[in-house]
């Protein structure tokens, strides 16, 4: 199946090799499907051809960069052995931790089963709201100026006027 945003899907890549099949010519086409010469050369050949008309995949035929068999099954062992992740293991195998973990993600070992769980403890009661408790408490009075919120009154009273209430109340 083609992308969301390709110009020509399936169907049309079938008209492009039929109308190109009969004749017509390149530029023709692509002008009355609103694509490039190219693409429609690319698509007519396929058809031509009896190829497939879906998108190609971007994966690489090859990859001769990839770990080589030998050592992800020495990594694998390792893991299986010890159980430790990437980081520790690369101490001890001297391979990167990055290429560690791309051949544990492959084998699909990347990440350690989550341990089992005890069941939830779970009880009913008869009535809604039952085990619902209240305290309550009587709070003292905050007094009506800031000064009296930041310290005891009966101390601060000779500092209401000074320097540093008026820091005090400037910092807050």
């Amino acid at each position: 199946m083609a992308h969301a945003n390709a110009r020509t899907t399936i169907r049309t890549r079938t008209e492009i090799g039929m109308l190109r099949a009969s004749g017509l010519s390149l530029r023709q086409i692509a002008v009355l499907f609103g694509t490039s010469a190219p693409t429609v050369s690319k698509w007519a050949k396929r058809f031509a051809a009896g190829e497939s008309l879906q998108d190609r995949s971007s994966r690489p035929r090859r990859m001769p960069r990839l770990t080589a068999p030998e050592v992800a099954k020495i990594v694998l062992e390792a893991r299986r052995e010890s159980g430790l992740g990437p980081a520790m293991l690369q101490g001890y195998l001297g391979i990167a931790a990055s290429t560690i973990h791309k051949i544990l993600h492959r084998a699909g070992v990347s990440r350690p089963p989550r341990p089992e769980r005890e069941p939830a403890n779970r009880y009913e009661r008869d009535r809604p709201g039952e085990l619902v408790h209240v305290d309550v408490k009587k709070l003292g009075r905050i007094g009506a100026r800031v000064s009296d919120f930041l310290c005891e009154r009966r101390r601060c009273q000779s500092m209401v006027g000074s320097r540093s209430s008026k820091w005090i109340l400037r910092a807050w």
